[in-house]
């Protein structure tokens, strides 16, 4: 990926120039955005920027669809933001702008549309693109009574759109608990669960019900979930013994991989549940170990009156990328004519540290930018693995890594559709 040209803001055209432009007649403008719309992302952000008539003109035609960018500092004290758009393989200009009160502040889930959640209390649940806000009242405990602020998320996870009836939301709590909460309900408020002895690692929704996968084990706890009148139940749990993962994971541990990395993501594929795990093996071609991830799809095997759950191995994502990420993680499908830096049958994952130092980081990773700001000198990495170079058709890993930034890593941003 080149370092991208930076352009000049829309802010700094000047009034009068402002004025001409927005003088030019409606047909001529949707003459050259048509134009634009097979081009790069970041010419039709421009022209949505130029002035109000502009927005306008571009809002009568039917919307493109955004691939996610990767927010490279979302914890720096500078309210504008660098986006990667891997979709055109450039930094976009810091135009991506986050309210001042989140300035600084720890994203902790996101969805479509420009949605992310941050770390306050309640939670702040913001759409970085229309500036519209839901909000968390408070937190509950099972006999119904109030729990205090100290309630901290440090993952959640939407069922759907923020702005549905029908949104439920579920998080890890620093407690180790898993929490549910209907968004659109009345009594919109958190009802929380501990498994005694656990850690949940991460959760998915997948067909009205919440996974979560239990660190120690590697085991999966499912939960059915919905709203009632005013607010969401939760069944108890149901364990689904599936063996295997843990022994992979102390491999990658034991062979040089990060033990305080984060090895494992639940995502939903296809209807079903998925597992990405962190691999390492010794490739032969880069005399070195590399790390990549392997997909795993949990699967229900028949027998004679009985069943039990296994762990199906996948060669290929089919027309499908995953995105994955400490605070959201996402299945996407790439349809045949979307081209450029993303593709199907990829891995893009956004790693969970920033690195004090280049020693750190993959010996082959490749720099693709370099920014400075209040916070610093920041160098961003990239790096290339497949599963199994002999295959062809194999899955390959494109890892994104941050040097010198602060504590929060980039995180993963599914804007709106333009």
């Amino acid at each position: 990926m080149e370092e991208p040209t930076q352009t000049a803001a829309a802010g700094s055209i000047p009034t009068a120039a402002t004025e001409r432009w927005s003088a030019l007649p409606g047909d001529l403008l949707s003459v050259i955005y048509l134009r634009l719309v097979a081009g790069p992302i970041v010419d039709r952000l421009s022209f949505a920027a130029v002035c109000g008539w502009w927005r306008a003109v571009a809002s009568t035609h039917p919307p493109r669809r955004l691939l996610p960018w990767l927010v490279l500092d979302p914890g720096g004290s500078d309210r504008a933001k660098h986006a990667c758009c891997l979709e055109d393989g450039v930094v976009l200009p810091p135009r991506l702008r986050f309210p001042d009160e989140a300035v600084g502040r720890c994203i902790v889930g996101g969805h479509d549309g420009g949605w992310v959640a941050f770390l306050e209390a309640p939670l702040r649940i913001v759409n970085l693109f229309s500036g519209a806000e839901r909000r968390i009242v408070r937190l509950r405990n099972r006999g119904g009574s109030s729990v205090d602020d100290r309630f901290v998320p440090l993952k959640v996870i939407f069922s759907s759109p923020p702005t549905s009836s029908g949104c439920i939301l579920a998080a890890i709590t620093e407690r180790d608990e898993v929490a549910v909460c209907g968004l659109g309900r009345p009594r919109c408020s958190w009802l929380p669960r501990r498994l005694p002895g656990k850690t949940i690692m991460d959760i998915a929704f997948c067909d009205g019900h919440l996974y979560c996968l239990v660190s120690e084990t590697m085991e999966i706890v499912r939960f059915e979930v919905g709203l009632t009148k005013h607010g969401v139940f939760k069944s108890n749990p149901q364990w689904l013994f599936v063996g295997g993962l843990r022994s992979m994971v102390l491999f990658y541990q034991q062979n040089g991989g990060d033990p305080d990395e984060q090895a494992v993501y639940i995502v939903e594929l296809h209807g079903k549940i998925v597992i990405a795990i962190r691999r390492m093996e010794w490739s032969r071609p880069r005399n070195t170990y590399v790390s990549f991830f392997s997909v795993f799809e949990l699967a229900e095997v028949y027998g004679y009156m009985s069943k039990w759950n296994t762990w199906k191995h996948l060669k290929s994502l089919g027309d499908h990328a995953l995105f994955l990420g400490s605070t959201f993680s996402k299945a996407m499908q790439m349809s045949a004519d979307e081209n450029g830096y993303l593709q199907r049958n990829n891995i893009y994952y956004s790693h969970h540290r920033c690195y004090p130092q280049k020693e750190s980081v993959p010996g082959d990773a490749e720099e693709f930018f370099t920014a400075s700001n209040s916070n610093g000198r920041h160098v961003y990495y990239k790096t290339h693995y497949k599963e199994d170079e002999s295959n062809v058709g194999g899955i390959t890993t494109v890892g994104h890594y941050v040097m010198g930034a602060d504590k929060y890593p980039p995180v993963w941003l599914f804007p709106s559709d333009l």
